[in-house]
């Protein structure tokens, strides 16, 4: 009877880890938590940017966007809710760049305006991102309005903020 009981439970340990291995790790754990609406954007760093920007794949005179960002490869071909600018290498970035992305690091804007340049955060729902970065193949849409939390963020001068950068003028 020990013997069966052993068997039993050695067969559920062994499911229970075939289970396991067969799921990453991160699915598992997403069943349980509550971030389902969460927006994750894809990070790019000034030191990337600068780098891009002295090879040539990103022209320095003209704003650079997140469809120049994806163009010249700066960032992946799949951008699900944006792009948001990080400050790694801001010691090394020299270049007055105007740059617009969804979401920009404090110290990241501090860098940019350093130089000359400037950062404007800009919203997008999945709409008008697919319009902005393949208008080959989407009709343009109305600019999309943030709301709750995201209002606040795009409405502050702080962020540099579209919506910020209208009341002042």
């Amino acid at each position: 009877i020990l013997l069966i009981i052993f068997y039993k439970l050695c067969c559920c340990f062994l499911a229970f880890f075939l289970f396991l291995f067969h799921f990453p790790f991160q699915h598992l754990i997403s069943q349980f938590s509550n971030d389902s609406n969460k927006q994750i954007f894809d990070p790019i760093n000034l030191d990337t940017i600068s780098e891009f920007v002295e090879r040539g794949k990103l022209d320095a005179t003209k704003p650079i966007d997140m469809k120049a960002l994806r163009d010249s490869g700066a960032i992946g071909k799949q951008i699900k809710h944006g792009v948001k600018l990080l400050a790694r290498g801001n010691d090394k970035f020299i270049e007055p760049l105007h740059i617009e992305v969804s979401k920009a690091s404090k110290s990241a804007i501090s860098a940019v305006e350093r130089n000359g340049g400037s950062v404007t955060t800009v919203y997008h729902n999945q709409r008008t991102l697919q319009a902005h970065l393949k208008p080959e193949k989407y009709r343009p849409q109305k600019k999309a309005q943030p709301r709750g939390k995201d209002l606040a963020y795009y409405s502050s001068a702080e962020n540099r903020g579209y919506l910020a950068q209208k009341d002042s003028k």
